[in-house]
């Protein structure tokens, strides 16, 4: 939870880095941190002498030597940004799934196209292991650099480090225990803009124009239309009137709507990806014949068991994998904590934390399913979301 009390710590790891040509971006990331509502900062800088030992030495915001400790209790919360470079323009995700007395350091990981050479998230265990992704995933999780402790396990850290703080140190020192953390927000490395300043301003700056909004996110098959085992024949789908009262409350309170659907089909050889293209338009032209209409679909078409080559690999976006849910979250300004998914599977019970889940199934209404709400009907579910 946010709070004055938790700490902002950007790590250079000499003095040349904090005094020298990237100094300008120090200070945007600094801006960066007080608009998020940030007034704990420090930079904490690796200084070496030559007359005496090389030591760990706290800045404040004005540049003054200063103790960042000073108040602490085992309430707060320590964030350390590894490289200052690297901006993070919506730390409340990761803030909102930390908890003080856990023993894991939570490592804020992004989605990624392709293979990654950083560390290997589990999808199941959320346990970060220090090797590369198997070649039989699609796509992988990305290290942003950025980690959050309590302050106990803070000061372990320090103790055992010299002139640099290193994940892997940090992994051994609370015994292979640090969590990977899928979050949701935009992120800007300087790298992948050339370091090009003004640029980079300038997406900060339409960053903190734009409003965050909830989201309603649909699953499609037995939400959207009846589960006919595969639909793709969009003659043959057969949309399920009641989602569009749903829908028309959510636009009645300024809400997105986003289809998120794991079309394992494509990759089965059932049908193919201009097939389901098709069957969104119908839908689309369907949602309009009631004044509505959705901002996006996104679809996952990979299955490790599918007969096509092009698809047959595990992915991040096939649901309960929080994949697609990140892609929208980079696409739309989403206030993920007042957003709901609803679905008619546990696999729409998606794996990334503040989404609030209702499940539509009779056959699950007596089933006790962590974080989710259970509904006979679109109808139940419907009357239970105006009141």
């Amino acid at each position: 939870m946010m709070s004055k009390h938790n700490t902002i710590i950007l790590i250079f790891k000499d003095q040349d880095a904090h005094y020298g040509q990237n100094e300008s971006f120090q200070k945007l990331n600094h801006n960066n941190l007080i608009k998020q509502g940030y007034s704990r900062i420090y930079d904490l800088v690796w200084e070496t002498y030559t007359d005496k030992p090389s030591k760990w030495t706290y800045y404040d915001l004005n540049g003054f030597e200063s103790d960042p400790f000073r108040g602490l209790d085992h309430c707060c919360g320590v964030m350390v940004i590894l490289d200052p470079n690297f901006i993070c323009l919506n730390l409340k995700s990761l803030w909102t799934q930390f908890n003080p007395s856990c023993p894991h350091p939570k490592l804020a990981l992004r989605l990624k196209d392709g293979s990654s050479n950083y560390p290997y998230f589990d999808s199941m265990s959320h346990k970060v292991e220090f090797s590369f992704f198997t070649d039989d995933w699609v796509d992988a999780y990305e290290n942003t650099g950025t980690v959050i402790v309590n302050d106990d396990q803070y000061r372990q850290w320090i103790q055992v480090n010299t002139e640099s703080l290193d994940l892997k140190t940090l992994d051994r020192l609370f015994e292979d225990k640090m969590i990977g953390t899928p979050v949701s927000g935009w992120y800007i490395d300087p790298l992948h803009h050339h370091f090009d300043f003004e640029k980079i301003s300038q997406k900060v700056d339409h960053y903190f124009k734009k409003e965050l909004k909830p989201c309603l996110f649909l699953d499609r098959d037995g939400i959207v239309n009846i589960d006919t085992h595969y639909p793709h024949i969009p003659e043959l789908l057969e949309p399920i009137p009641d989602i569009i009262d749903i829908m028309k409350w959510a636009r009645g309170q300024g809400w997105f709507i986003i289809i998120l659907t794991n079309q394992s089909g494509i990759a089965r050889g059932i049908f193919q990806e201009n097939d389901f293209n098709k069957c969104s338009n119908y839908l689309d032209e369907w949602f309009e014949t009631f004044g509505q209409f959705v901002d996006h679909w996104f679809y996952c078409p990979y299955h490790i068991d599918g007969k096509d080559p092009m698809f047959s690999f595990h992915s991040l976006k096939r649901k309960p994998l929080p994949g697609m849910i990140l892609q929208a979250m980079e696409k739309f300004p989403i206030d993920l904590e007042k957003s709901i998914m609803i679905g008619d599977n546990l696999s729409d019970c998606i794996k990334i934390s503040g989404l609030r889940t209702f499940l539509i199934n009779k056959n699950l209404v007596d089933k006790n399913i962590e974080g989710a709400q259970i509904f006979q009907s679109h109808k139940e579910l419907f009357k239970f979301l105006k009141e």
